[in-house]
C-alpha cells in the first residue's frame, strides 16, 4: 500500500478522514473521524497528514496531533505506523517518495554509459550494479529513479545501503578530474573486469541541512566489494 493523499468527507455532525491508496486509487481507506466539536480542525488535520507524506517528520506529526482527542491521535498514529512506514534508504526525497521508473539491463557498456549520462543530465537518480548471467557473461542492471536522493551536509554520502559483503574500496565524483559519470564508469568497469561486484549510484549532496539553503552538488558514488559479481536473477 502506498498512501498518496488524505481527504475528508464532512457532514454537519462529523468529519470522516480517508486515505487514497496509490496502488488502488478507486478505494478509500478509513483513518479516523472528528466529532461535531472538532469539525473546525478538519482542514488542519488534513494539512498535517499530507505534509507528513512529504516530510516523514514524526516529531512534527505528534506535535500537530497533540490538541486532538486521544482516540483520534491513537487512530491516526496507528494508521501511519501500519500504512506509512519509513521508506527504504534511497527512496525518499524532499518532495516525498521517489519512484522506480524503469529497470533495464545492458551488456553494451557504451550504451550503458550513454543511458546513465542522459539520466544524470536531467536529474534522475540511477542505481547500477554488475551481474553475472547463467553463462558467466557480465551485464549491468540499471534502476532509473524519478529523482536523486538528497543527502544533507555532514550526512553519509551514500543513499544505497551496503549489502552484507566486504567493502573493498569507494570512489566518489569529488575525485573526478573530468566528467563525473565517465570517471565513475572508468572505476566501475575496471573493477568489474577484475571480477569484483560493483555498484554505482547518484545522489544530491547539500551544503546545508536543507536542499534550498546554500546550494548542493550532484554526485556519483562507486562501491567495489571484495566479492565476485553477483548472479543475475533470471
Amino acid at each position: 500500500m502506498t498512501i498518496r493523499e488524505f481527504l475528508a468527507h464532512t457532514s454537519p455532525g462529523k468529519s470522516r478522514v480517508f486515505a487514497i491508496d496509490g496502488d488502488r486509487p478507486q478505494f478509500l481507506e478509513a483513518v479516523t473521524s472528528l466529532s461535531a466539536d472538532d469539525l473546525h480542525r478538519t482542514g488542519d488535520l488534513l494539512d498535517t497528514l499530507n505534509t507528513y507524506l512529504v516530510s516523514r517528520d514524526d516529531a512534527v506529526l505528534a506535535d500537530a496531533l497533540s490538541e486532538l482527542p486521544g482516540a483520534v491521535r491513537i487512530a491516526v498514529l496507528d494508521f501511519m505506523k501500519e500504512h506509512c512506514p519509513p521508506p527504504p534508504l534511497g527512496y525518499f526525497g524532499d518532495f516525498g517518495p521517489i519512484d522506480q521508473l524503469r529497470l533495464d539491463y545492458f551488456e553494451d557498456e557504451d550504451v550503458l554509459k550513454e543511458y546513465v549520462e542522459a539520466a544524470y543530465l536531467i536529474g534522475l537518480g540511477v542505481r547500477v550494479s554488475n551481474q553475472a548471467g547463467v553463462r558467466g557473461r557480465v551485464s549491468w542492471q540499471v534502476e532509473l529513479l524519478s529523482d536523486e536522493v538528497f543527502v544533507p551536509a555532514g550526512g553519509d554520502p551514500r543513499t544505497w545501503a551496503l549489502p552484507p559483503a566486504p567493502l573493498l574500496s569507494t570512489w566518489t565524483s569529488r575525485l573526478a578530474k573530468g566528467d563525473p559519470v565517465a570517471s565513475a564508469f572508468e572505476v566501475a568497469l575496471t573493477a568489474s573486469a577484475d571480477g569484483h561486484w560493483v555498484r554505482l549510484h547518484t545522489f544530491t549532496y547539500g551544503k546545508a541541512d536543507n536542499i534550498y539553503d546554500a546550494g548542493s552538488t550532484s554526485e556519483v558514488r562507486v562501491d567495489v566489494f571484495a566479492a565476485p559479481v553477483s548472479a543475475r536473477e533470471e
